[in-house]
């Protein structure tokens, strides 16, 4: 490698080390990796996401949008991602609360990604009263989620039959959702 490439890559990884520090070569040509140093710090994971390309991408997206890219993303950075999808509010908690209909008007579930025990919610901005940003997700232990999202977001109130046999919520793989959650949805924006 010569001196002037050797430089670009050390400037790069200045610049941001959690983007640029591995070099990978294919077919003889050398290229910048995507690499994330300690993968289970939520933080550094969470700034290396939004640091990406499709972290900046999906900045106006819906949550299943911008969860769907986050998991996709952390596996290919070798990140063990998970995700907590949420039964919808009850009828009862809608008609006290009608700040809480979402776009289908009758109240929606809501997901997120998980890394290292800890939620993710990108889009909690949504929930009444909530401050997070998309720049400064929601980031909680998972063992607290529950009670915060009871009251934000009228969450864990109602348990469908078709949602994962009656249950209030999924935590799992992406690729294990349940199969009434359409995975093949396009992109949509919050």
């Amino acid at each position: 490698m010569n001196k002037y490439r050797t430089n670009f890559f050390a400037y790069l990884e200045k610049r941001d080390p959690y983007l640029y520090s591995e070099l990978e070569t294919v077919d003889n040509k050398s290229l910048v990796r995507p690499s994330i140093e300690n993968p289970n710090d939520v933080n550094s994971v969470v700034q290396s996401f939004l640091n990406s390309e499709v972290g900046k991408a999906n900045r106006l997206n819906d949550c299943k949008t911008v969860t769907r890219a986050f998991v996709n993303w952390a596996k290919d950075n070798g990140v063990q991602a998970n995700v907590m999808l949420l039964a919808p509010p009850s009828t009862e908690v809608i008609e006290q609360r009608p700040e809480l209909k979402g776009k289908s008007g009758t109240g929606d579930s809501h997901i997120m990604p998980i890394v290292a025990g800890q939620t993710i919610d990108f889009t909690a901005r949504q929930f009444p009263g909530v401050s997070a940003t998309y720049e400064k997700p929601l980031i909680m232990p998972l063992n607290q989620a529950k009670s915060y999202y009871e009251k934000v977001g009228g969450y864990f109130t109602d348990a469908p039959e078709y949602f994962n046999g009656g249950q209030t919520s999924y935590v799992g793989s992406w690729d294990g959702l349940p199969s009434y959650f359409n995975k093949s949805f396009s992109d949509e924006l919050m």
